[in-house]
């Protein structure tokens, strides 16, 4: 089973009712399991490109209204795993 097969089943079986605290939990793992599928940074041209869950920026001004793209970032410091391929 990867990330996302273990997202769907969480979200097909997403508790029902009053039960607040199940409820949480469900919450805190569906965000974790997000993160650990990666995903594009967004790109914006004279901008700097961001991180799609947090919208930190990954990338460096070099001048001249130019960014550098940090490439080599795999993952955010929110926990955001990036594919730069994409």
């Amino acid at each position: 089973m990867d990330y996302k097969e273990a997202l769907e089943v969480l979200t097909s079986h997403y508790p029902s009712g009053d039960r607040n605290e199940l409820k949480e939990a469900y919450n805190l793992a569906m965000l974790a399991l997000q993160k650990q599928i990666p995903t594009s940074p967004i790109k914006n041209e004279w901008s700097p490109s961001e991180c799609p869950s947090c919208g930190s920026k990954l990338s460096d001004f070099i001048g001249d209204g130019l960014y550098k793209d940090r490439i080599n970032l795999k993952i955010c410091e929110c926990g955001q795993c990036l594919n730069w391929k994409k």
